[in-house]
Formats: C-alpha cells, sequence, structure tokens
C-alpha cells in the first residue's frame, strides 16, 4: 500500500549484554597529545551532537580484547618478496574514488618494501588506477599495525583502517597527501547485527591531528586498537587519540577487514586538487601486523605481484 520495500533486516534479536558498569573510579580523558581539529560530521541517531561531551567510559570487560590470548591470530607480513595468502589485493572502487584499485598497481621491489601506485590510466569506469591491500580474514577486537610512508600529493589520501558492509562499521586513519603533516581520524557506526544493510554517513566523524613531523618522509607506525571499551590510534607507538562509547559514536562490534589503499577523492574541500605533474605517486608499506581475535568469514581471490626493481 505505501509502496515500499520491507525492512532490510528485522527487529535486531541479539544476546543481551546486560548493563555495562561505568568506571567509577577518577580516570581522566585521554586527550590528544598533539594539536586536533574536528571537521565537519554526519548528523545521526548514532552521533552525539553535544558540545563538551566526553563519551561514556565504561569499566573493562572481563573478557576484553587483552584478556583473550587464546582466542588471537598473529599475522606479520614483512614481504619478503611476495604476500601470503591472509592477503588480497582490490580490484574495485567506491563513489568518492577517483581510481580504480588494480592489483597490477600492487608490487613489491628487491629491498622488501610494498609500492601501491597511483597513475593515469584510462579505464572504462575511472581515469586514474591505483592499489589497495585488503585481509582476506575478518577480525574482531585486537590491534591493527602498519610501517608506511604515505604520499605526498594534493588530492591522494593513504587510508589505514578497518571496515565492513552491512552494516556499514569503520575505523580509519588516514594521511592526506596535501599534507603528511597531519593524520585524520575518523569512526563510523551503524547498527544491527550481521546483514542489515544500514550504510549510512559518508562524512563519518572526523577529527585532525598534528603529527609535528611530515609522515612522508620517512617510515613510521601507525596504530589502531579496537577493543569494547575503547579505540585507540598511536603513532610510533605514542597515544595520539582515544574514543570511548558514545565519544561521538558507540563503538564498532561487527567484525571487519583491514585495509591499506592509495586513493585519490573526490572532495577537494578534503584532500585538495590534484597536479597531473605530480603523477606517478607512491604510497610505501615495510610492515602489517594483526593480533587480533578471529573471526570464520574470509573470501577473495590472491593475484600475482610483481617485482620491481627499485
Amino acid at each position: 500500500f505505501l509502496d515500499c520495500e520491507y525492512p532490510s533486516a528485522p527487529y535486531p534479536k541479539e544476546e543481551d549484554i546486560g548493563q555495562r558498569e561505568l568506571e567509577t573510579t577518577y580516570c581522566p580523558k585521554i586527550t590528544n597529545s598533539w594539536p586536533s581539529k574536528k571537521l565537519k560530521g554526519d548528523v545521526s541517531p548514532w552521533i552525539v551532537s553535544k558540545k563538551n561531551w566526553s563519551g561514556i567510559r565504561l569499566k573493562k570487560i572481563k573478557d576484553d580484547f587483552m584478556d583473550r590470548k587464546e582466542a588471537f591470530v598473529r599475522i606479520s607480513e614483512r614481504f619478503n618478496h611476495t604476500i601470503s595468502e591472509a592477503w588480497s589485493l582490490r580490484d574495485d572502487t567506491f563513489p568518492s574514488n577517483l581510481a580504480l584499485f588494480r592489483p597490477q598497481n600492487f608490487s613489491i621491489t628487491r629491498s622488501n618494501i610494498a609500492k601501491l601506485t597511483l597513475q593515469k590510466e584510462y579505464t572504462s569506469v575511472r581515469e586514474y588506477t591505483s592499489g589497495a591491500i585488503c585481509s582476506r580474514q575478518l577480525y574482531g577486537y585486537g590491534r591493527f599495525q602498519a610501517m608506511i610512508k604515505p604520499a605526498k600529493a594534493s588530492g591522494l589520501i593513504t587510508g589505514i583502517f578497518l571496515h565492513r558492509n552491512s552494516p556499514r562499521q569503520e575505523i580509519d586513519l588516514e594521511i592526506l597527501g596535501k599534507d603528511t603533516t597531519k593524520v585524520l581520524l575518523n569512526v563510523f557506526y551503524n547498527p544491527g547485527p550481521e546483514g542489515t544493510k544500514l550504510e549510512y554517513g559518508y562524512r563519518g566523524t572526523p577529527v585532525i591531528i598534528d603529527l609535528g613531523f611530515d609522515a612522508a618522509i620517512d617510515f613510521h607506525c601507525y596504530t589502531i586498537e579496537w577493543s569494547q571499551i575503547a579505540i585507540r590510534w598511536y603513532v610510533d607507538g605514542k597515544l595520539i587519540c582515544e574514543r570511548v562509547s558514545w565519544d561521538p559514536t558507540p563503538i564498532p562490534h561487527l567484525p571487519m577487514q583491514f585495509n591499506v589503499n592509495l586513493w585519490y577523492s573526490r572532495s577537494i574541500e578534503l584532500a585538495g586538487r590534484l597536479g597531473h605533474s605530480d603523477l606517478p605517486v607512491y604510497t610505501e608499506l615495510s610492515l602489517i601486523d594483526i593480533n587480533a581475535q578471529m573471526n570464520k568469514r574470509s573470501g577473495g581471490k590472491l593475484a600475482r605481484i610483481p617485482n620491481v626493481p627499485f
């Protein structure tokens, strides 16, 4: 009668985790150790818009990921001439990316450095191509690290992030090529159990952190630590930001894939304008390390990795 589609998922039927206990002992919110600036974000029922709001700090849960070593898997990828079966190379794109990911744009040098190359190259869907590496496995809570030297070119973004769809949840650490002295941290949250088709939001809840150094000059270690009670981001082992529950979103709770990519943003406001004389450009990786809870869902085909002599 209303000419509407049926809901994409029934009312959630998930195990009730019970009342969460608040952390009542004095525990000041960890602030950024470097200057930061909040950017314009999404408006949704799952984002708190209150000013001077610092989230809900919950007591540590006894099965928090730090206490469940037996449920963990450890993957350390050092790009020794090839990549392991734990990874796949993307051959797709997304609406806000002006480049098409192609396996041929991922290569490993003789010094065991992986390179993601963005270049001008016409395809049936995009005028640029680039590279992206993605875990086959979906992971739960854990610690995700990458040693990276990002591309330094306006318009481009080097992404280190966890992501899933249905419902969309995401935890980002991105380095803007127009100013590689800063990182952009972001969280996207949509509720529901596995299969819920909620993909709302295209801005997320972003904040820019000033690193105090140029990330494009050398390799640095970037870390996302994800647990039930907090998300923490580190650079070279130093905590640069923490978000607790509802700060300003709930913490993503469903398994996600770990990704590293180099992409060309449609948003000039966010990333700047690409200069064609800058191309080709590269993001380089020397290490990816995952220590996280396993999830059974996996997939994707491993592509052949070209070796390059530089």
